[in-house]
C-alpha cells in the first residue's frame, strides 16, 4: 500500500474512476458542490473530471512507515458508503497494483535481451575483424621484427658514419691534389696516396739526377755535351714519374667514386629500414587500437549479461511482494469535525520556521569554504584546480609511492583533474610567461605535498624540463615519495653554492631536490641571497620549478620565499579550511610585497597587490557533487574511476 502515495494524483484518479463510477450508479454517491453545509450535488453519469476531483478531494490516506500499513478512508454523509468507499478502493489497488509491476519488470527483462543481442553481436564483429587484422598482418611477430630492424638500423647508421668520413677523407685529398697539380707541393702528398714504390724510386732517382746536373753545371758550365746529355736524360725521368703520379691520382679518385657508390647504397638501405619500422609501427598502433575496442565490447556485452540476470530475478522476487488488507473499513457510529486546511497550514507554518532557524545556526556556526565559488566570491581570486575526493585504486605498483596518484591511476578522474590543473596553469599565466611556482596552504593537512608531487608529474608528461624541489625543510616527505633518500638535499645545496649534479633524475623530464638535513635556520635560509643566486641558476635549466613550502601560518618558511616566486598555489580543503585562515595568508603575502615596495598607504598597497601576487586557488577534497555544480566531473563519471 506504500506505493498509493509515492504514484501520485494520476493513480489516485484511476482507482477513482471505478469506485465513482460503481457508486454513481447506484446512486449513493452525492457530493456538495460547495462543502459539507452545501446542497447535494446529483450524481453525474459517466463521472467528469471535476466530480473525480471532488471525491479524492475526500479521501484520507495515512501512511505508518514504520509498520509498512497504510490506513484508507474516505469522508462522507452516507456512514454506509465511507465504509464502503474505503473498501472498495483497497480491494481496486490489491488488483491494480501487481500486474503494471509484472510487466514493467518483464519490459525491462525484454529490453535486455534485445541490447545483449546486439552487443554480442558487437563483440563478435570486433573480435573477428581483431582476428583478421592479426593473420592479414602476422601482428604475432610485429614487436620482434621491428626490434630486429632497429638494430639494423643501429649498426648501418655507424656503418654510415664510416663510410661518411671515408668520403670526406677523399674529398679533402683530391682537393689539396687540385690545387697542387703541376706544382713541386704535390709530392707532399704522396704519403695520402698510399705507399707506392714506384713512385718514391722515380722521385729519388728524379732528385739524384738534379743534383748531379748542378754539378756538372758548375763544373763545365750549361753548353757542355755531357750537360745535356743528362738534361734529356733528367726530362725523360721527370716524365716518367709524371705518368706514374698521373695513374696514382687516378686510383684514388677511383677508389673515391666506390666510397661514394656504397654511401648512397647504405643511405637508400637505412631509408628503406625506416619506412619499413614506420609501416610495422602503424601496424601495431591500429592493432592495439582494435584490440581496446575488442575489449571495451567485451566489458559491456559482460555487464549487459550481468544485468539481464538482474533483471530476471525482479518478477520473481515481486511475488512475494504481496499487498494485503489487515482491517476492513466499518461502518462509523460518530460523525468527525476534520479540517485538514487548519492543520496542514499550521504544520507548514511550524516546519517552515523551524527549518529557517537551524539553516541560519548552521550558517553562522560553519565558517568553512565548500564550493569553488564561494572562495571565487569572497576571497577575489580565480580558482584554478578542483582535486576531488578519493580512494586509492585496486592495484597499485609496490614500487610508486601510493600518493602518486597520476602514476597509479593514468586515467582516473583524479588524474584528469591534475591534468586540469597543468592545463589552468599554462595558460594562467601565458600573458607573463612564469617558470618558478610556490605551493603552499594555510594550515597543515590540506594535501600540499601531494599536490606538488602529482602536479610536477603531470607537467613532465608534456616534455617540459621539470624541477621539484622540496622546501618544507621542518617536515620533509618528498625524498620519501620518490625514493631519494640519500640524495644531496636543498639545505647542503645551498650552504655549499654547488649546483651541479644536484638533482636525482626521475620518469625523464622530472628532477628531484628533496629537502635534506633540517638547518638550523630554515626560514633565513630560505630568503637569503644563496637561495635567490641558486634559483636564479635552476631558471636556465628547466622549464618549470614547482616548491613545496610549509603552511603559511604554520611558519615563516613560505613568507620568506614568497617575494622571489613567479606564482603561488594556494592549496584550501573543501570544507575544513576557514575564510579567516586563508583571508589571513593572503594578507600575509600582500603585506610581504608592500613593505618591499615601501608604500606610504600601507593598507590600500595590500588590497591592491591582492590581485598583482599571481595566486591561483586550487581546491582540495572536493565533494563529486560539488564538482559536477562547477562544471567539471560530471564529464568524466561515467568513464574514468571515481569514488
Amino acid at each position: 500500500m506504500q506505493a498509493l502515495q509515492r504514484e501520485g494524483r494520476e493513480a489516485e484518479r484511476s482507482l477513482a474512476e471505478p469506485v465513482v463510477s460503481d457508486a454513481s450508479a447506484a446512486g449513493r454517491l452525492a457530493l456538495p458542490e460547495n462543502g459539507a453545509g452545501g446542497k447535494p450535488m446529483p450524481a453525474v453519469k459517466p463521472p467528469s473530471a471535476a466530480f473525480i476531483a471532488r471525491f479524492q478531494s475526500r479521501l484520507i490516506i495515512r501512511p505508518d512507515l514504520a509498520a509498512d500499513i497504510i490506513t484508507v478512508g474516505y469522508r462522507a454523509h452516507d456512514p454506509q458508503l465511507a465504509a464502503d468507499v474505503a473498501n472498495t478502493l483497497a480491494d481496486l489497488y490489491i488488483s491494480f497494483s501487481c500486474e503494471p509491476r509484472f510487466s514493467a519488470a518483464q519490459d525491462a527483462v525484454n529490453w535486455l535481451k534485445a541490447r545483449a543481442l546486439e552487443t554480442q553481436k558487437q563483440v563478435e564483429d570486433s573480435e573477428r575483424e581483431l582476428e583478421n587484422y592479426k593473420k592479414e598482418h602476422d601482428v604475432y611477430s610485429v614487436e620482434d621484427r621491428i626490434a630486429g630492424l632497429t638494430m639494423q638500423l643501429t649498426t648501418l647508421n655507424a656503418k654510415i658514419a664510416e663510410v661518411e668520413t671515408e668520403r670526406v677523407g677523399f674529398e679533402t685529398l683530391h682537393r689539396k691534389l687540385d690545387e697542387a697539380r703541376d706544382s713541386p707541393q704535390i709530392y707532399a702528398l704522396l704519403p695520402v696516396l698510399g705507399e707506392n714504390e714506384r713512385i718514391r724510386e722515380l722521385k729519388n732517382a728524379n732528385d739524384q739526377l738534379e743534383t748531379e746536373l748542378n754539378q756538372l753545371r758548375k763544373r763545365y758550365g750549361p753548353g757542355h755535351p755531357q750537360v745535356a746529355k743528362l738534361q734529356a736524360s733528367r726530362r725523360q725521368q721527370q716524365q716518367e714519374l709524371d705518368d706514374v703520379l698521373e695513374q696514382a691520382i687516378e686510383a684514388s679518385e677511383a677508389r673515391y667514386e666506390l666510397v661514394k657508390s656504397r654511401e648512397g647504397s647504405m643511405r637508400a638501405q637505412f631509408d628503406k629500414l625506416k619506412d619499413e619500422v614506420r609501416g610495422l609501427n602503424e601496424i601495431a598502433i591500429r592493432y592495439r587500437s582494435l584490440e581496446r575496442d575488442a575489449e571495451s565490447n567485451r566489458r559491456l556485452g559482460d555487464m549487459m549479461l550481468t544485468r539481464l540476470k538482474e533483471a530476471s530475478l525482479i518478477p520473481t522476487l515481486q511475488e512475494g511482494d504481496t499487498t494485503r488488507i489487515i482491517g476492513a473499513a466499518g461502518v462509523p457510529r460518530v460523525a468527525i469535525n476534520y479540517r485538514p486546511g487548519k492543520t496542514v497550514a499550521t504544520a507548514g507554518i511550524v516546519g517552515l520556521v523551524i527549518a529557517l532557524g537551524v539553516a541560519a545556526g548552521l550558517g553562522y556556526l560553519n565558517n568553512t569554504i565548500e564550493t569553488p565559488q564561494e572562495a571565487e566570491e569572497f576571497l577575489g581570486l580565480s580558482v584554478i584546480g578542483l582535486i576531488g575526493r578519493f580512494k586509492p585504486p585496486r592495484r597499485m605498483e609496490p614500487e610508486i609511492d601510493k600518493s602518486l596518484f597520476v602514476l597509479h591511476a593514468p586515467r582516473s578522474q583524479l588524474a584528469e583533474a591534475f591534468k586540469s590543473l597543468r592545463t589552468n596553469m599554462i595558460f594562467s599565466y601565458a600573458d607573463s610567461p612564469r617558470k618558478v611556482f610556490m605551493v603552499t596552504s594555510s594550515t597543515p593537512n590540506e594535501g600540499k605535498t601531494t599536490i606538488s608531487a602529482n602536479l610536477a608529474v603531470v607537467m613532465a608528461q608534456l616534455e617540459h624540463r621539470v624541477l621539484l624541489i622540496e622546501a618544507d625543510l621542518r617536515n620533509p616527505s618528498l625524498a620519501q615519495v620518490f625514493k631519494v633518500e640519500g640524495q644531496t638535499g636543498l639545505s647542503k645545496l645551498l650552504l655549499d653554492d654547488h649546483y651541479d649534479h644536484a638533482a636525482e633524475l626521475f620518469g625523464g623530464n622530472l628532477s628531484i631536490v628533496p629537502a635534506g638535513d633540517p638547518p638550523p635556520n630554515p626560514a633565513e635560509l630560505l630568503g637569503s641571497r644563496r637561495m635567490q643566486r641558486y634559483l636564479e641558476h635552476v631558471r636556465e635549466l628547466y622549464d618549470i620549478i614547482i616548491i613545496d613550502t610549509p603552511p603559511l601560518l604554520a611558519v615563516s618558511d613560505a613568507l620568506a620565499l614568497s617575494p622571489i616566486v613567479d606564482g603561488t598555489l594556494l592549496v584550501l580543503r573543501s570544507s575544513t579550511t576557514s575564510f579567516d585562515q586563508i583571508r589571513q595568508s593572503i594578507n600575509h603575502m600582500a603585506s610581504i610585497k608592500s613593505d618591499l615596495l615601501n608604500t606610504a598607504d600601507r593598507e590600500a598597497s595590500i588590497l591592491e597587490n591582492k590581485s598583482n601576487l599571481g595566486i591561483g586557488l586550487v581546491m582540495n577534497f572536493l565533494d563529486q557533487r560539488v564538482g559536477q555544480s562547477y562544471g567539471y566531473y560530471g564529464h568524466y563519471g561515467n568513464y574514468y574511476y571515481h569514488d
